[in-house]
């Protein structure tokens, strides 16, 4: 299976389809409204699914971005009402921080997650701080959710992204529910 490029809406919130058409790049804008940095998911759940359906009925959204972990109220809640109420993939990104937010996610219907800072700071639980301790938990945590232990999972494939470099550069896995035929990860000693 080959890798798709994935814009998240932070770098291409201006890009419209005319300039993606024929790039096989897929264009993921957040939805609801975002303010500050760290970015912070505002509005109510009625608010943030209707931003998530006007985005989704636009040419050339492929599917959404949402910062559920950055929203202030019930979490669980807006990833199932939003997954149900958009008929294309919702990758749940930041604050994804620990193995219970990979299940509850994937759980709630979400087709890729994205775990960056909390990798790069050693926080997600490991071995270690090493990226390539966290990024094997992370691995760990995806793989106990694929493996059926929490249901819900949607299409066959979840992206982790983890972000790598300083300049924001993205490095994505992607993962079936057979990890060790499909996993295509560099080797951990070269993270």
């Amino acid at each position: 299976m080959a890798a798709v490029p994935v814009l998240s809406a932070c770098a291409y919130q201006k890009l419209s389809s005319s300039v993606l058409a024929g790039t096989g790049i897929r264009y993921f804008p957040f939805a609801g409204r975002i303010t500050g940095h760290p970015s912070v998911l505002e509005g109510t759940i009625e608010e943030i699914v209707d931003s998530a359906r006007r985005l989704a009925d636009l040419d050339g959204v492929h599917g959404l971005d949402l910062l559920a972990y950055r929203f202030k109220a019930d979490v669980p809640a807006l990833m199932r009402t939003l997954c149900a109420a958009v008929g294309k993939p919702v990758i749940v990104a930041g604050s994804i921080d620990h193995p219970d937010r990979v299940g509850a996610a994937i759980s709630a219907g979400a087709a890729a997650i994205t775990v960056g800072t909390a990798a790069l700071d050693g926080i997600f639980p490991a071995r270690s701080i090493r990226l390539a301790d966290q990024i094997e938990a992370i691995q760990a945590a995806v793989s106990a959710t694929l493996s059926g232990k929490v249901a819900g999972y949607q299409d066959g494939i979840t992206t982790v992204a983890t972000q790598v470099a300083p300049d924001y550069e993205t490095r994505c896995f992607r993962y079936t529910p057979d990890l060790a035929a499909t996993m295509r990860v560099p080797p951990m000693d070269d993270l």
